[in-house]
C-alpha cells in the first residue's frame, strides 16, 4: 500500500492479467522512475477485504492515464473491458500495450475499437521510449514545470 501523497501526481491506472504480474512489475518501475508520476497497481493498493469494485471506481475517477496491458491471457479477462469502459465514460486518456499479440488478434476479438486508432497502442518493443518520454511530458505539464 503507498504511503506517499500521490495527490498532485500525474497518475496512471495500470490494468493487466496477473499472468502478466512480473512484466507489469518491471513496467511500473519504469513508469515510476519518472518523476511525479505514480502508478496504481490493485495488487499494491487493495487489501483483503476492501471494496474492490468501489477502490477500482474511486482511482479510475481520479487517474490521468490508463494503460492496459494488451497480451494472450488479459485479454481474456472481463476486468480490463470494465476499466476501459469506465476510462471512456471518464474521458481519461487511455493507452494500450500490446505484449505478445498483434493488431489482428486485437481486433478479433473487439479490442482494438475500443481505442479508436492504432495510435494509442505501443509496442513495446519499439517504443516504449517514446511512450515514457511522452508520459514524462504530461506528468511535467500537469506539475507546471514545462
Amino acid at each position: 500500500m503507498c504511503n506517499l501523497n500521490t495527490n498532485t501526481w500525474y497518475r496512471v491506472f495500470l490494468s493487466y492479467g496477473h499472468l502478466d504480474g512480473f512484466l507489469v512489475d518491471r513496467l511500473k518501475e519504469q513508469i515510476e522512475a519518472i518523476t511525479g508520476v505514480f502508478v496504481f497497481l490493485d495488487i499494491n493498493e487493495i487489501e483483503f477485504g476492501d471494496a474492490f469494485r468501489q477502490k477500482i471506481i474511486q482511482e479510475l475517477s481520479q487517474t490521468d492515464e490508463l494503460l492496459v496491458m494488451l497480451s494472450p491471457s488479459s485479454i481474456k479477462r472481463s476486468w480490463i473491458y470494465a476499466e476501459i469502459g469506465a476510462a471512456l465514460a471518464l474521458n481519461k486518456r487511455i493507452v494500450g500495450l500490446m505484449h505478445g499479440i498483434g493488431v489482428e488478434e486485437l481486433q478479433q476479438n473487439g479490442a482494438l475499437s475500443l481505442f479508436g486508432d492504432r495510435h494509442h497502442i505501443f509496442d513495446p518493443r519499439t517504443e516504449l521510449t517514446s511512450y515514457l518520454n511522452q508520459l514524462k511530458d504530461r506528468s511535467e505539464a500537469k506539475a507546471g514545470t514545462v
